[in-house]
């Protein structure tokens, strides 16, 4: 049997030892929860692993079919436009990391989902103009914002980070 997709099986094989490494990383090396009633640090990283080898198996069992273009060799996996956005969204997790070091969680969040979201508009509704995009970017990150405030801070009493900034002010 001649494997058609090897990109999917490369991905599928490396989802499933990266989801194990989590899984061996939360049961083994994150603490324990300090009160009977709390989940503890180990819950959603273990979801997310177990969704993650679901979909990294699904991957294995049912690789995509090569895409053939015009002249019948294989479609590029990406173009240079979807290469410079993929740069883009990874410089977002970049900044995100940094302005949770420096702002905290409360200031970082609503900033991230403005920027994330004009950035999306932006290829979603290359036509709107920008007063539009920047004016529903803004809307969107004030109620999500407030949204995920209210569900960490105020419903699960989460402590997020605060950031040095805020911390030199006290």
């Amino acid at each position: 049997m001649k494997i058609k997709n090897k990109k999917d099986i490369g991905f599928g094989i490396f989802g499933i030892l990266f989801s194990a490494w989590i899984m061996y990383y939360s049961i083994c090396i994150l603490p324990d929860a300090k009160n009977m009633n709390d989940p503890g640090p180990r819950l959603f990283p273990l979801i997310g692993a177990v969704i993650m080898f679901i979909c990294s198996v699904i991957v294995l069992i049912k690789p995509e079919p090569v895409k053939l273009d015009k002249d019948g060799k294989p479609k590029r996996f990406l173009t240079k436009k979807q290469w410079v956005s993929a740069a883009v969204m990874f410089g977002m997790y970049i900044l995100t990391a940094v302005l949770y070091y420096l702002i905290g969680f409360t200031a970082t969040v609503p900033i991230m989902l403005f920027i994330i979201t004009y950035l999306m508009s932006k290829q979603t509704y290359p036509d709107m103009p920008t007063k539009k995009r920047i004016i529903k970017a803004l809307i969107f990150a004030v109620i999500a914002g407030a949204l995920i405030y209210c569900a960490y801070i105020l419903g699960l009493q989460a402590r997020l980070p605060k950031g040095i900034i805020w911390k030199m002010l006290k």
